[in-house]
């Protein structure tokens, strides 16, 4: 599966399954948002994609919040431009 220019949002990024997912999701080309409540988690597997030539953040949050899984998204949005 091939993906480029697109924007991709893993949650629980930061755990084993979310780290599989976003790996694959960045190697398919798609820029890749990981948000977790693990700063230091997601914080690694960013900078294994930057070191890598890839694209990716990370935003800590709780998305079991309504009003802060939307704040996430709109951080993206703002970011990303879509």
């Amino acid at each position: 599966m091939r993906v480029p220019d697109k924007v991709a949002v893993v949650t629980g990024g930061a755990g084993s399954i979310g780290k599989a997912i976003t790996t694959e999701l960045s190697a398919s080309g798609a820029t890749v948002w990981v948000i977790d409540v693990y700063e230091e988690g997601s914080g690694t597997i960013v900078e294994e994609l930057h070191r890598r030539g890839r694209r990716a953040g990370s935003i800590v949050a709780d998305v079991s919040s309504s009003d802060r899984a939307e704040s996430a998204i709109q951080e993206v949005l703002s970011t990303e431009g879509r």
